[in-house]
């Protein structure tokens, strides 16, 4: 009876790890299959291996997480006709500097056959032909709102020299009287 048990437990456990393997293979064997590819890369200064978390809308719809230098790109794959928007999640701590895109070589007329839009934390893309892209997501680290030790030394210095020019005034006003 053991020996049953532990067979159907096995024969599980490679089921899971089967159907795991085939979902991870499956994003990347489709981006490749799909006439328009678009990669996103992550870009961290400094890099932290910080994970920086991404949303997809419209025709495709999923999430997916970047960590600079671990983990910094994914595919995606576009139908034609497929519009996705591509939002970069706010972490904090950190700012999103810039979006730059790099379209392909393949020409549509007067449009790119891969159109990407910029908007806020994120771009639009639009397959319209066979094509490819690349857009790289740079962030920094937030300035912070904390004073540092120099900008406190400042305000004490500043609240000294008021306190001080106060007692000074007030001596010459007793002075005067």
């Amino acid at each position: 009876m053991r020996y049953v048990l532990n067979s159907i437990s096995f024969l599980i456990l490679t089921m899971i790890v089967g159907v795991g393997y085939m979902a991870l293979g499956t994003g990347q064997a489709r981006a490749q299959e799909q006439p328009c590819t678009i990669t996103i890369e992550k870009v961290a200064d400094p890099s932290e291996n910080i994970p920086f978390f991404f949303t997809i809308t419209g025709d495709n719809i999923g999430e997916f997480t970047l960590r600079d230098p671990s983990d910094p790109s994914t595919f995606i794959g576009l139908g034609i006709d497929d519009t996705i928007t591509i939002t970069e999640d706010v972490t904090p701590g950190w700012t999103l500097e810039s979006i730059e895109c790099v379209e392909g070589d393949s020409s549509c007329g007067p449009v790119s056959c891969l159109n990407i839009t910029e908007i806020e934390n994120g771009i639009i893309v639009q397959c319209l032909d066979n094509d490819e892209a690349t857009c790289v997501f740079t962030n920094v680290i937030a300035p912070s709102s904390i004073p540092t030790l120099s900008e406190w030394g400042l305000i004490a210095m500043a609240g000294v020299i008021g306190i001080v020019g106060l007692f000074i005034v007030m001596k010459r006003r007793k002075a005067a009287a």
